[in-house]
């Protein structure tokens, strides 16, 4: 863990009022995965997107009782701020454990279920989701390894819904077209 401390104490060195600003900003947006699970709801009700909504949502689903239900409570890692001493956090602390990254999970779910149908889009939510788990470094939430666990679990995730929405589409097509 000491590379994990090093590593977010020269984030540290690196702040500034804007930054901070932008980081705190960009964090919000994953919070409790509401930019994902809006996005998964609007999409669901467009048929161009509808598909990679539903596999968003399934993802989300997977990655909620995986990565928050059983892992965090399971590793109760302690978040770095918690451990560190004179940590001043720009944004309120969180009450969960801190393995995995939630924010970096639920934006990897989304940005992957995009991008499995739709590149361009999804390239866009990549670098959204890159931010966010960025950010939760910045602010000292998170250890790198927390992140690279969510990203890992999150893609696993969108894998498994990808499979699974695709298998639920093939079986409705033959029932239609038989």
């Amino acid at each position: 863990m000491a590379w994990e401390f090093g590593f977010l104490d020269y984030l540290q060195t690196l702040h500034a009022d804007g930054f901070d600003a932008f980081f705190c900003f960009v964090t919000r947006l994953g919070d409790k995965g509401m930019l994902w699970i809006v996005l998964a709801l609007i999409m669901m009700c467009t048929k161009k997107y509808r598909r990679a909504g539903f596999t968003m949502a399934l993802a989300m689903i997977i990655g909620l009782i995986v990565g928050n239900g059983i892992l965090k409570p399971l590793i109760a890692r302690v978040r770095p701020y918690d451990v560190t001493v004179g940590i001043d956090t720009l944004v309120p602390r969180e009450t969960d454990f801190s393995f995995p990254s939630g924010h970096t999970l639920a934006s990897t779910e989304g940005s992957l279920s995009i991008y499995a149908y739709h590149k361009k889009e999804g390239i866009i939510a990549i670098c959204v989701a890159l931010l966010i788990a960025f950010s939760r470094l910045y602010l000292y939430i998170h250890y790198p390894t927390d992140i690279v666990g969510g990203i890992l679990l999150g893609a696993l995730a969108t894998f498994c819904s990808y499979k699974s929405v695709g298998a639920i589409y093939e079986r409705r097509e033959r029932k239609l077209n038989p």
